[in-house]
């Protein structure tokens, strides 16, 4: 046999072994885009001083991979407090500027077998994000859970550019609440992008709208802890807040690893569908059951107010 041959059937051998690379990583750059809280933590893991007050921080990560064994990555942040009645800082806030190289890890992430993208900072720090689907990042807390953002930003990061058609959803828990969780009102709060959850004709928003409040509040049966009633408040119907009965969708043949929630208006309008990421985070979907893409300032999800 001929040394052709021979390297022709070890690669036979080798191929179906060898872990698959995402073509986004190794094929080109990657743009991630998006706006965080400034908590304690996140500023802990960045390296900025925890005394600075901080309202949120802006983020715009580029990823490069020419090589599956060159990953890069270069982290321009901004950051402060905010400047009221607008998406900018008091000031123009702090700008930081952050190289290094990151790696692409598949990792258990609550229920779920995840792809982690590792970014190391320093020596001794390293954030990390769970790829959601193809369009959406979302950062973890260094003991592997989602990151829970506040009433005004969340910590998913946003590709920049053209998005992927995903259809494939995935929830990190096994089912919305925690078995110890005998909560009977549920409530999440978050701010959306305006004119794109718009687009579809579903809301009526005015001309300069760059942002969307919202508050979820689910109710369940004292008794059962079954879903019974909800209400939906957001900025431009705080007086007419939407009512309606919820339920929790896990048997759709096409997101088997989903736990969703369907929102069902008592008025007959559309039906609304959330992602549960886990049992604090909730993410947007479209009427398709698509995962909505924020931008810069702001993401489709949302947080649970958690008591203190």
């Amino acid at each position: 046999m001929n040394i052709s041959k021979v390297k022709f059937i070890l690669l036979l051998i080798v191929l179906p072994w060898c872990h698959a690379v995402p073509a986004d990583v190794v094929d080109k750059k990657m743009q991630l885009v998006g706006s965080t809280p400034g908590d304690q933590e996140i500023k802990i893991l960045l390296g900025i001083d925890p005394k600075t007050p901080v309202d949120f921080i802006r983020w715009n990560l580029v990823l490069t991979a020419p090589q599956v064994n060159s990953r890069a990555f270069t982290l321009n942040l901004q950051y402060g407090m905010s400047q009221p009645n607008t998406p900018g800082f008091i000031n123009n806030g702090t700008m930081l500027n952050i190289t290094g190289r990151f790696s692409v890890v598949s990792k258990k992430i609550g229920n779920a077998e995840s792809e982690v993208y590792q970014l190391v900072l320093s020596p001794s720090s390293t954030i990390s994000l769970v790829r959601i689907n193809e369009n959406v990042f979302h950062l973890l807390s260094p003991d592997g859970s989602l990151m829970v953002g506040n009433g005004g930003w969340s910590y998913s990061l946003n590709k920049a550019g053209e998005n992927v058609n995903v259809k494939r959803l995935t929830s990190f828990v096994q089912s919305a609440f925690a078995n110890a969780d005998t909560s009977t009102r549920i409530i999440f709060d978050g701010r959306s992008p305006c004119k794109e959850i718009a687009s579809d004709g579903r809301l009526s928003v005015a001309e300069d709208c760059f942002k969307l409040k919202w508050r979820f509040i689910f109710e369940r049966d004292p008794k059962t802890l079954q879903p019974t009633r909800y209400t939906v408040e957001r900025t431009d119907k705080r007086r007419s807040a939407i009512k309606g009965s919820w339920s929790l969708v896990t048997d759709n043949s096409k997101h088997t690893d989903a736990i969703i929630y369907r929102l069902q208006p008592d008025d007959g309008s559309s039906v609304a569908y959330m992602l549960a990421g886990d049992h604090n985070v909730i993410f947007f979907l479209d009427k398709n059951l698509n995962l909505l893409t924020g931008n810069q300032e702001y993401s489709y999800a949302a947080n649970r107010k958690l008591s203190k």
